[in-house]
């Protein structure tokens, strides 16, 4: 009888521990992507997932459609007004990612303290040809959007040209 018991608590215990960690498996960054930046729940939940640098602190995201272009603005509240090479760089990073996981988004206008600190549009990145593909196709695929991850990595901050992407 103690078998059986021990048995029955074991297959309990072990469907429990099984049943906990497939609700725990985080999300890839992938699986945050959208069809439109106008899904405000959709793109406010990946802009949270994003790794952006420690210095900025998220405050709000904001929708602006002007002659056809989707533009998403990201506020940030920040204490620095040093905006190095590690910070462009990360925003770019980010904003790749963006171009790559929202299909519609054409433009991304970062402000800090409410000053713009920071523009970057798709169709300039994709002109420079800085990433092997378009942003089309890292949306479309999980396989090529994570090469899209392994080329951000690996990307030399020597190719981030400053006065073409940032400060309007």
């Amino acid at each position: 009888m103690k078998k059986k018991n021990l048995l029955i608590l074991l297959t309990i215990l072990l469907f429990t521990l099984t049943s906990c960690s497939v609700f725990k498996e985080d999300k890839s960054l992938y699986d945050y992507k959208t069809e439109y930046v106008g899904n405000a729940s959709a793109t406010s939940n990946l802009v949270n997932k994003l790794k952006f640098d420690h210095r900025l602190n998220y405050d709000f995201i904001k929708l602006d459609y002007n002659d056809d272009i989707n533009c998403l603005q990201i506020h940030f509240k920040s204490n620095t007004e040093n905006f190095d090479q590690d910070l462009k760089q990360n925003l770019f990073n980010n904003c790749s990612y963006l171009f790559a996981l929202i299909k519609n988004l054409d433009e991304i206008k970062i402000f800090v303290n409410e000053g713009q600190k920071f523009r970057a549009s798709k169709d300039y990145i994709e002109e420079k040809k800085i990433f092997n593909k378009t942003f089309a196709e890292y949306f479309e695929s999980e396989e090529f959007f994570y090469e899209l991850q392994n080329q951000i990595k690996d990307l030399d901050k020597t190719a981030f040209i400053e006065g073409d992407i940032n400060n309007d």
